[in-house]
């Protein structure tokens, strides 16, 4: 039997060698002006002619184990590689009576540590990266100043064809090359500047600035990369570059509108830093360079996105794996495996064309892929987690990371919840809102997941998207494909929201499916020409269609809704209603450490209202409740709630 496999491998190996070779060659596309060789086939075969009377002997480093060339009479070497070639980019260089030297027809690269020449092979995708007649970006070398090299450092900066004809900031991206590289590698091989001028006029990614800089790989000897820790290009790069590149470009400078990324040991470099730097920037690439497993985020920012490739012919499993490991645990992580390449260019051009896509666009993002731990996930008996809802846009979801725990008998109540300012993004209550999930409740509120502590600048919020997450809420629970299905109390809902997200909720009072309701720093106006543009404004009517128990949690007489919301308290006498002041102004407590004493008091009542928590009760009721004794706070009740 081994014979017969071996005479089998054998006969496949001569038909392969002797492969019909198709006669359509055309000059390389890295030829030096008026050189008709090297030339390509469409196969990817590569032709050799080159004119060396003098040489005893002349190979090509291109296909496997090389390509020898054979001398003619007239002093002209030739040879054609003996298999096709992979599409896309590589680096050759000729070996004459032994030494090697660039081949003078082609252009050359810096790639293995020295200048190389260049053979580019067709490939279908090459469209992506061509020279089109669209608008482009300018590519500048820079230098900037480097204290811990004490040097002049270079780097190259794409900027986009839109940059600096509108008054707009841009986000950024640090591309780093991979080892015996440098940072003329992304331009020149890599394409990023083509890439990115056909992927924007084609509307397919935001605008936004690549810097490329020298990521000082090739200080390592090779065979000793288990020495390289990326430590001083970290100080370079985030204490060096990143300052200069703010101070002299329209950049936006906050976490989620910067990234890094990298090709092999350029990827091996951002998983370093992103693992000892997280909170720089928002996303991250490996190209051939490692992969990421969920423990390496624990306790760390979550990241906007996790992109990790690779080549069919390197590692695919490993990377797909990956990303399967990654999205299962919450986060939002892409695997791309580039078909029919290995380590090299195509893989990474590839890479970059689809990270790009995803890159500085929240809304293009997997629904529900993006999550973030808060505050180690809060105080309560369940680590929440803050995440995008599945299958509906603009909300923000927190909840208890583990749902095991809960089912019909232990069910999570739900929490509704309008922002301040009718931000369509909880920017400013995501530790108040997961610390009340941390004990065992379903927060979903409106808007956009903010993953740092940026203000949102974008729309406004609805009082229909309150509606939308009850809705939501009551399809999950009924949904045998959720991961929440069985596990949600429907008959337990509070509305709630702060300032103009009370509004939202009181006009939205009379849902009968609302179980109690908590107005935050809020109330319906007295003088309706007061309000901002697009705020709710129901008049004082609308607390007749209260039909649940409520709490107004206020600011004290320095919060500007004191006096709308006391008044809102002393007209309703047909329900349950108290009102609890603590004396910190408007911006009550949502952004202190677990939401401070707001979410003390918030979460009381809505154990009580939605859990029936009878401790909890004592907080409001009674003679003696609890709350009026506690240091700041004062209580008023209504008549049906003495």
């Amino acid at each position: 039997m081994k014979k017969l496999l071996s005479l089998a491998a054998c006969c496949l190996f001569c038909i392969s060698s002797f492969a019909q070779i198709t006669e359509d060659f055309t000059p390389n596309p890295l030829n030096r002006p008026g050189e008709q060789y090297p030339m390509v086939n469409s196969q990817g075969y590569v032709r050799f002619r080159i004119k060396a009377p003098e040489a005893q002997s002349l190979s090509v480093s291109l296909g496997k184990g090389g390509t020898k060339l054979t001398k003619g009479e007239d002093g002209v070497w030739t040879g054609t590689t003996a298999l096709p070639e992979d599409p896309g980019f590589h680096y050759y260089h000729l070996y004459v009576d032994g030494v090697s030297v660039p081949d003078p027809a082609t252009k050359t690269f810096f790639g293995a540590g020295r200048w190389e020449s260049g053979m580019e092979i067709p490939a279908p995708d090459s469209g992506i990266y061509a020279l089109k007649n669209v608008p482009h970006g300018n590519v500048q070398h820079i230098f900037f100043h480097s204290p811990s090299t004490d040097s002049e450092y270079p780097a190259f900066v794409y900027t986009p064809p839109t940059y600096g004809k509108e008054n707009k900031r841009f986000p950024v991206l640090y591309l780093q090359h991979g080892y015996a590289e440098n940072e003329t590698s992304w331009s020149n091989q890599g394409h990023a500047g083509l890439i990115m001028d056909n992927l924007i006029a084609e509307g397919k990614t935001e605008p936004f600035i690549i810097v490329m800089t020298y990521g000082m790989t090739n200080e390592v000897q090779f065979g000793r990369m288990r020495e390289f820790d990326a430590k001083n290009f970290e100080t370079l790069l985030i204490d060096e570059l990143i300052p200069y590149v703010d101070s002299h470009f329209l950049t936006l400078t906050d976490r989620s509108n910067r990234a890094l990324a990298g090709l092999s040991m350029g990827g091996f470099e951002t998983r370093l830093i992103s693992g000892r730097r997280p909170e720089v920037f928002g996303a991250y690439g490996l190209f051939s360079g490692g992969t990421y497993s969920p423990a390496d985020w624990e306790d760390k920012p979550t990241p906007d996105l996790l992109f990790i490739s690779c080549g069919s012919k390197e590692n695919p499993d490993r990377v797909m794996e990956s990303g399967h490991q990654l999205r299962d645990a919450g986060y939002n992580a892409v695997s791309y495996v580039s078909e029919k390449t290995a380590h090299e260019f195509l893989t990474w051009r590839r890479s970059l064309y689809e990270m790009a896509q995803l890159l500085f666009k929240p809304e293009t993002f997997p629904t529900g892929r993006r999550s973030r731990m808060v505050e180690e996930g809060g105080q309560g008996p369940y680590k929440a987690i803050m995440k995008e809802a599945e299958t509906l846009k603009a909300h923000t979801i927190f909840c208890p990371k583990d749902l095991s725990p809960f089912n019909k008998k232990n069910p999570l109540p739900v929490l509704v919840w309008g922002n301040g300012a009718c931000t369509n993004s909880p920017w400013e209550h995501y530790k108040f809102l997961n610390e009340i999930a941390s004990h065992g409740f379903l927060v979903i509120a409106t808007g956009y997941i903010p993953m740092d502590d940026s203000p949102y600048r974008g729309e406004m919020s609805t009082t229909q998207q309150q509606i939308e997450s009850i809705d939501w809420a009551i399809a999950q629970n009924a949904d045998k494909n959720s991961p929440f299905f069985g596990k949600i109390d429907t008959k337990h809902v509070c509305a709630a929201g702060m300032s103009c997200g009370g509004l939202q909720t009181l006009f939205n009072c009379a849902d009968p499916r609302i179980s109690t309701l908590m107005i935050c720093n809020s109330g319906l106006f007295t003088n309706p020409t007061t309000a901002m543009p697009n705020m709710p404004m129901p008049d004082k009517s609308k607390l007749n269609e209260i039909h649940t128990p409520v709490i107004y949690i206020l600011g004290g007489e320095t919060d500007i809704a004191y006096g709308n919301g006391m008044d809102d308290f002393h007209r309703i006498t047909h329900v349950p209603a108290c009102a609890a002041n603590y004396p910190v102004g408007h911006g009550g407590t949502y952004r202190q450490p677990h939401g401070g004493e707001f979410s003390i008091v918030a979460l009381d009542w809505l154990k009580w209202q939605l859990k029936g928590d009878k401790k909890a009760a004592k907080t409001f009721v009674g003679k003696d409740c609890t709350l009026s004794k506690r240091e700041g706070w004062t209580l008023e009740k209504n008549k049906l709630m003495k």
